[in-house]
C-alpha cells in the first residue's frame, strides 16, 4: 500500500494527475480509511481547482489524522481560495496547537495572519518559528518587512547577519537572508549595504534562471501577430454575465494592491487579489484541447469556444464574489492576454496601473519574488522586460482602442479621488465615498507589502529609486 501511494504522490508531482488520482482511488478500494490517499486526492482537487471538493476530501483525510498538521495547512488554503480567510484562520492556529514545535506550522500561520492585518500576532509567530529553528531565513524575511530597523545594534539585525554568515546555509535560505538583510540596512540608510545585500540575493536566483528575457521576444511577437484587427472582427458578448470581472494589469511593484483595495471599498466590487482563473481556466484548457501553446492556441476560436472558456471564467469568480456586480482580478501578466480577454469577454474592464519604470524596477529588484524568472532578478533584464511590456501594450491600444484605462500610481498617491471616479466611471459605476475611507480595511491582503497596502495613500514610494541612483545605471541603460 505504501508503494502505491509513494507512486501515487510521484505521479501527482510530475503534473499527471490523472494516474496519480487512480492510484489513490485504487488504495481507496481497498482500505477505505486511508487518509493518505484522502489527502493526495484533495490536493489534486485543488491543483485543478475544485477547491469545495477539496475540502471535502481534506475533511476526511483530518477525520483519521486529526493531529496531523499538514493536512489542516492544506484545508486552510483551500477556503484561502474561496476567501473564507476566517475559516482558513481557525484550521491554521489548529495545526499550531497540534504541532506547537513545528517552524515551518509556526510561520505557515505567521504569513496568513501577517497578510490578515494581524501584525503584532504574526511577528510573534515568526518569533516562535525562530525560536524553534535559528536557521529559519523565511522567518526573518517576514519579520524584516513587518518592523522597521532602528540601527546597527538591532537585535534582529545582529541575528541575520549571523545568519548570512553560516557556511551550510541552502541557497535558498541565502536568498531569503540576504532580502531581509538588506530591507535591514534600507531602514538605517546603509544604502550601499542594503544595495549589496540585494545584489547578492539576486545574483543567486538569477543563477537559476533557465532563460532570458531576449528568448522572450519571439513570444511577444506572437502576441501581437496573433492578435491582430482581424482577430476582433467578432466580438460580442453571448449573455451579459452576472458578475464583470475588473482586471488590473501591468508589472509588478506598480501599487495594484492598493488600488484594488481603494475599489473594493465599492459596495458592488469585491477584491478577489491575484486570481489564477484565466492562465488556468482559459489559457490553459485552451493549451490542452488544441495541443498548442498561447498564444497559437487562440487562432480560429469560433463563437462557441468563446462562449464555453468565458463560462469558466465565469464559474470560478462567481464562486469566490457571488453577492457582487464585479470582481477584481489584479494579476499583473494578465496584460499578456488582453486580447483573449477582449475576444471572449468584451465586456470585461482591464485598468493597465503605470508608474515610473525606475522606481517599478527598483522595487522589483528588492523584493523576494520566490521565482527564479530572470526579470524579476536582473536589473538589466527587469528593464527589458519592461520594455516588452509597454511595447505590447502600446498594441493594444492600437488594436483595442477604449477596451483598456491606463492609469498612473503617482497620479493614484497624489489624487486619488480623481482617478478612483475615472475608474469608477470607466467600469459604469456611481462614486462612493467609502472608497477614501481609510477605516473601511479589507479582511485579507496577499502582496509582498501588505503591511504599506494597508496604510493607505502615501507619496513616499514615489522616486524611491533615486536614493540608490549611482547603483541602478544598468536598469537605466536597458529602459535607455
Amino acid at each position: 500500500m505504501r508503494d502505491i501511494l509513494n507512486q501515487a504522490a510521484a505521479l501527482s508531482a510530475k503534473g499527471d494527475i490523472k494516474a496519480a488520482a487512480q492510484l489513490y482511488r485504487q488504495v481507496l478500494d481497498k482500505d477505505p480509511e486511508n487518509a493518505s490517499a484522502f489527502w493526495g486526492l484533495g490536493r489534486i482537487a485543488m491543483s485543478v481547482g475544485k477547491s469545495r471538493d477539496a475540502i471535502s476530501l481534506f475533511e476526511k483525510a483530518i477525520g483519521f489524522l486529526p493531529s496531523h498538521p499538514f493536512p489542516l495547512i492544506d484545508i486552510a488554503r483551500a477556503h484561502e481560495a474561496l476567501r473564507e480567510f476566517g475559516v482558513a484562520g481557525k484550521y491554521l492556529r489548529r495545526a499550531a496547537t497540534v504541532a506547537p514545535d513545528n517552524a515551518s506550522v509556526q510561520y505557515t500561520l505567521g504569513v496568513h495572519l501577517s497578510e490578515a492585518g494581524a501584525f503584532s500576532e504574526a511577528e510573534a509567530r515568526f518569533r516562535a518559528s525562530i525560536d524553534i529553528d535559528p536557521v529559519n531565513a523565511f522567518a526573518f524575511y517576514e519579520l524584516s518587512k513587518l518592523k522597521t530597523f532602528s540601527s546597527q545594534e538591532d537585535t534582529d539585525l545582529k541575528a541575520i547577519k549571523e545568519l548570512v554568515a553560516r557556511q551550510n546555509l541552502s541557497s535558498s535560505d541565502g536568498i531569503a537572508a540576504h532580502y531581509a538583510l538588506g530591507k535591514a540596512y534600507d531602514d538605517i540608510g546603509d544604502r550601499d549595504g542594503a544595495f549589496e545585500s540585494y545584489s547578492k540575493a539576486n545574483a543567486v536566483q538569477y543563477g537559476q534562471a533557465t532563460f532570458s528575457v531576449n528568448d522572450m521576444k519571439p513570444y511577444f511577437e506572437d502576441v501581437k501577430k496573433v492578435f491582430d484587427a482581424a482577430f476582433f472582427e467578432n466580438c460580442t458578448q453571448m449573455t451579459p454575465p452576472p458578475v464583470t470581472p475588473i482586471f488590473i494589469v501591468g508589472m509588478p511593484r506598480t501599487g495594484s494592491s492598493l488600488l484594488e483595495i481603494m475599489l473594493g471599498r465599492h459596495g458592488a466590487i469585491s477584491a478577489a487579489g491575484e486570481l489564477p482563473f484565466f492562465g488556468r481556466d482559459v489559457v490553459g484548457v485552451l493549451s490542452r484541447e488544441t495541443n498548442k501553446n498561447f498564444p497559437q492556441a487562440c487562432i480560429g476560436l469560433q463563437s462557441g469556444d468563446c462562449r464555453r472558456l468565458a463560462q469558466g471564467y465565469h464559474d470560478q469568480i462567481e464562486a469566490v464574489a457571488s453577492e457582487f456586480s464585479f470582481v477584481t482580478d489584479k494579476l499583473p501578466a494578465n496584460f499578456q492576454s488582453i486580447g483573449l480577454i477582449k475576444k471572449i469577454m468584451p465586456s470585461a474592464k482591464v485598468i493597465n496601473l503605470r508608474r515610473d519604470p525606475m522606481d517599478v524596477g527598483f522595487s522589483i529588484f528588492k523584493n523576494f519574488f520566490n521565482e527564479n524568472e530572470s526579470y524579476f532578478c536582473d536589473l538589466g533584464e527587469i528593464g527589458n522586460y519592461y520594455k516588452l511590456y509597454d511595447d505590447l501594450m502600446a498594441h493594444w491600444r492600437r488594436e483595442l482602442p477604449g477596451f483598456v484605462l491606463d492609469i498612473d500610481y503617482e497620479s493614484l498617491v497624489t489624487d486619488p479621488k480623481n482617478v478612483i471616479s475615472g475608474v469608477l466611471e470607466f467600469c459604469g459605476l456611481e462614486w462612493q465615498d467609502a472608497c477614501l475611507s481609510s477605516n473601511n480595511q479589507p479582511d485579507y491582503v496577499r502582496t509582498l507589502s501588505a503591511r504599506q497596502a494597508r496604510q493607505g495613500v502615501s507619496t513616499k514610494p514615489v522616486g524611491l529609486w533615486r536614493a540608490y541612483e549611482k547603483h541602478l545605471e544598468p536598469l537605466r541603460r536597458a529602459l535607455n
